[in-house]
Order: structure tokens, then C-alpha cells, then sequence
């Protein structure tokens, strides 16, 4: 179990300290997450190389079970929201509503916003600390793109006027997650 009241920068796995890479800045975590989609690995690449890129020491590592475990902890961090709980299924498919590295530079500006400062200029920023001011975005570009693909691709309810236009004028930031067929793509044109 981690400490939640601390920012996590080592672990203790079987009794030995492990570093966690780049004291677990937020780069490192957004790496992990997407090698967790990676569709082209196996579940055992998949977490082989996360924990190669999470743990510093990973060679030291024994316990790749407690490993992993702990790694995913952290990364679903202190009351954040699971991962896995961005997915709602639609249809027969689990499609997301929001991807932390696709939508990255929609969100990045109202982070820094919440941060005091930009966290691609620094060197470090705790995922603990990019978490925590993610949680806190607001009304801004990000939640009216992640508002309208909840209102149109998970609860299938009409978007009212001004919604539309948004939707019109930044379909492929809305779309940026959904790989749609022609045909998906006619059928939600023809909405309008």
C-alpha cells in the first residue's frame, strides 16, 4: 500500500527500495498508460515494459506481481479516477470519453492554469500533483469536447443548437479517440 499522503518517488517491494523513474514524474506515468493500449503488445509485453519505464530500478525488481500492482496504484492515484473507469460501454464496444495522452493538448492549458506554471517547461511534476490539478479543470475547451462526445457517443441525446455548431466546428478534436468507418461517420453527419 502507498502512502497517500506523500508523493510516492520510491516503493518498498519484498523488503527492497525501488526507485520509481524520474521521481514519478508525469511523463512517466502518461508513458505507462499508453503501453497499457498498445494493442499491437501482449499483456505480458505490456507490463514488462511499463515496468521498465516506471521503476528505475527495475532490475532489482523480484515480485513483478507486487510490482505491477503498486504501479498501478499510483497511477490511478489518490482518489483519482480508475483508468478503466473513463471506458463506458457503448454498444458491444468499451469506448473512452476521455484519453489522457490523445487529449493532451486540449487539456494541458487549463492544467498549467490550475498548476501556476507550464508543466512541459519544468523538468519535474509529480503525477500525483498533475492528477490532482487535472481533477480540478473547469469550464474551459476540454470539458465542452468531453461534454458533447458524453452527450452524443455514451448517452445518445440529441445536442442542442449550440452544441452542434462546437461539435461542427471541432469534429476531429471530439472524434479524435473513435476510429469510425465511413459509413459510422455519414450516419453521424446526417444528424445534422
Amino acid at each position: 500500500m502507498v502512502d497517500k499522503y506523500s508523493l510516492p518517488i520510491s516503493v518498498t517491494i519484498d523488503g527492497e527500495e525501488i526507485r520509481i523513474r524520474n521521481e514519478c514524474d508525469y511523463r512517466i506515468c502518461l508513458d505507462c498508460i499508453k503501453i497499457s493500449k498498445d494493442e499491437s503488445l501482449s499483456d505480458q509485453d505490456k507490463s514488462f515494459i511499463s515496468l521498465n519505464v516506471f521503476y528505475e530500478d527495475f532490475y532489482k525488481i523480484k515480485n513483478y506481481e507486487e510490482a505491477i500492482a503498486i504501479m498501478v496504484e499510483i497511477i490511478n492515484g489518490e482518489e483519482a479516477p480508475k483508468f478503466s473507469e473513463l471506458n463506458q460501454e457503448i454498444s458491444d464496444k468499451k469506448m473512452p470519453i476521455a484519453d489522457f495522452n490523445i487529449d493532451f493538448p486540449l487539456y494541458v492549458a487549463p492544467l498549467n492554469a490550475k498548476l501556476g506554471y507550464d508543466c512541459r517547461r519544468k523538468e519535474f511534476t509529480h503525477w500525483w500533483t498533475f492528477l490532482s490539478a487535472y481533477k480540478e479543470i473547469g469550464d474551459c475547451y476540454f470539458a465542452q469536447v468531453v461534454n458533447i462526445r458524453k452527450k452524443r457517443y455514451l448517452d445518445h441525446r440529441p445536442l442542442d443548437k449550440q452544441e452542434q455548431r462546437f461539435y461542427l466546428e471541432n469534429q476531429k478534436d471530439v472524434n479524435a479517440l473513435y476510429k469510425m468507418s465511413a459509413e459510422d461517420e455519414a450516419f453521424l453527419n446526417d444528424e445534422f
